[in-house]
């Protein structure tokens, strides 16, 4: 082989090198997503099999028993949890809507009683977002909550699904 070829054979490999790692970064990349649910699940995994590994050796339950004792205990957790803290927040944003026109009225009246303050009103209400955008809006928080929410379970039964057999996993 002449010494010109050996480097056109280098760079070539070189060249591939390249174009693999460019092609494994990419492929990352556009995986990221799913690669965070992953690491969600494993967590979630992590957080069962430390809950349930004491149940198991304290108590006659096998394994797949303590793991599920343990889920229910979370869940029960964290239901408790959301309903103390939900009526609260739930208090607080009835509140809020309740005060939220009264507070608008008295800005309006307050800012109406001087010429900027009125010119600052009009221009709010002519830059207001039309029914139709604020509509769009809505749904695209809907949706971004309800995917939100699917991505979530999605992650807790990958957990779930890889704490009841981590010994197949590992």
């Amino acid at each position: 082989m002449t010494p010109a070829a050996r480097g056109d054979a280098r760079f070539a490999r070189r060249v591939v090198i390249a174009v693999a790692i460019g092609g494994m970064a990419l492929l990352l990349w556009r995986l990221v997503d799913v690669l965070l649910m992953v690491f969600g699940a494993v967590l979630v995994c992590v957080l069962l099999r430390a809950l349930a590994e004491p149940i198991a050796r304290r108590t006659p339950l096998s394994n797949s028993w303590a793991l599920a004792a343990a889920t229910l205990a979370l869940l029960a957790a964290l239901g408790i949890v959301v309903w103390f803290f939900g009526a609260e927040v739930r208090a607080q944003v009835a509140e809020l809507l309740e005060r939220l026109p009264q507070a608008w009225r008295s800005l309006e009246e307050r800012l109406g009683t001087t010429n900027l303050g009125q010119r600052l009103v009009n221009r709010a209400e002519d830059v207001a977002p039309a029914a139709g955008s604020v509509l769009s809006g809505v749904a695209g928080v809907v949706t971004s909550f309800v995917g939100g929410l699917a991505d979530l379970l999605l992650i807790v039964f990958g957990g779930l699904f890889l704490a009841a057999q981590p010994g197949l996993y590992r």
